[in-house]
C-alpha cells in the first residue's frame, strides 16, 4: 500500500507557528499498517488546523475512531503529550497530513502507470467517462479527513478519487 505522507517530527513542531498552526486532529491512520511485517506501533495521522471550528468538524466526521482527538498547539501539557507520543521507544508512529517531498515526483509518475487501469475503470464507473486510450494521466495525493485521495488530471479535467480504490499492483513484478 502507498503510503506517502511525512512523518511526524519536531521540525513541524517548530513550524507551528510560521504555518499558524493552532489545533492537530489526531487519528489511526489505516495506511501505514503493514499486514507483512511484525509491526508493534500504532501509526496515528496529526492533521493541522489553523481555526477550532475546522478540527471539530473533522473529529465528528471521525468520530468512532478509538484515536481521535483535538490537540491544541498552544497547550503545554497537550503538546507534551505528542512529544511523549513520538518517542522512538514509545507505542506510537506519528505522521503529518502532508506529502513527503524527496520522492514526491517519482511517486506520483509510478502511480499513473501502476494505477491507470483502476483508474480508467473507477472514471468509467463513478463518473461516466470514457477515456482515451492514449490520453495522459497526471496524478497528485491530497489529504481531507485521514483519507489519502488521488486527484487525477485525464482529458484536462481534475477528478478526486480515493487512492484505496484505485491502488493496482498487479503490474508489479514480483522479486
Amino acid at each position: 500500500m502507498l503510503q506517502p505522507l511525512e512523518v511526524f517530527t519536531t521540525l513541524k513542531i517548530n513550524s507551528f507557528a510560521i504555518h499558524e498552526v493552532n489545533y492537530l486532529v489526531s487519528q489511526t491512520y489505516y495506511r501505514a499498517f503493514n499486514p507483512l511485517t511484525n509491526q508493534l506501533k500504532i501509526p496515528i495521522l496529526l492533521t493541522p488546523y489553523k481555526n477550532k471550528e475546522d478540527a471539530e468538524f473533522h473529529k465528528i466526521k471521525i468520530k468512532n475512531d478509538r484515536y481521535a482527538a483535538i490537540i491544541h498547539v498552544g497547550s503545554p501539557a497537550h503538546m507534551e503529550k505528542v512529544k511523549e507520543m513520538m518517542r522512538i521507544d514509545g507505542r506510537y508512529q506519528l505522521y503529518y497530513a502532508t506529502f513527503r517531498l524527496a520522492d514526491q515526483n517519482n511517486t506520483r509518475e509510478l502511480a499513473a502507470k501502476l494505477f491507470r487501469h483502476k483508474i480508467v475503470n473507477w472514471l468509467s464507473k463513478n463518473e461516466n467517462v470514457y477515456v482515451n486510450p492514449k490520453s495522459e494521466i497526471k496524478l497528485d495525493f491530497l489529504v481531507q479527513y485521514g483519507i489519502v485521495y488521488a486527484a487525477v488530471s485525464i482529458q484536462k479535467k481534475w477528478y478526486k478519487m480515493p487512492l484505496d480504490e484505485i491502488e493496482d499492483y498487479s503490474e508489479v513484478p514480483m522479486i
